[in-house]
């Protein structure tokens, strides 16, 4: 297996090579940033080499991350973000 390091800090596991592009922070910050720029959703998972659905968790995570320092904050600041992504299903011929 691969070498796993502690943080003293926070005490979580992490591993210095990562195999998997997703587990990555600045691939993360990477969704991050590409969802505010307004790309979709497969656009993203295509050009970062990630699944669909991570980028989807991804955002939802970094969305829930705003909404309760939000709750935290003193001063109360909206924070907004919108996804769009077209669906399409075709029908198969027989």
């Amino acid at each position: 297996g691969k070498q796993t390091y502690l943080c003293n800090e926070c005490k979580k596991r992490f591993i210095a090579d990562y195999i998997y592009n997703a587990r990555k922070p600045e691939v993360k910050a990477q969704i991050i940033r590409m969802t505010v720029k307004s790309s979709g959703i497969r656009d993203i998972a295509y050009v970062l080499k990630v699944r669909p659905v991570t980028v989807i968790s991804t955002i939802r995570k970094y969305a829930k991350e705003l909404k309760e320092a939000n709750e935290n904050a003193d001063s109360k600041v909206v924070n907004v973000l919108e996804l769009d992504e077209q669906w399409s299903y075709v029908e198969k011929k027989n």
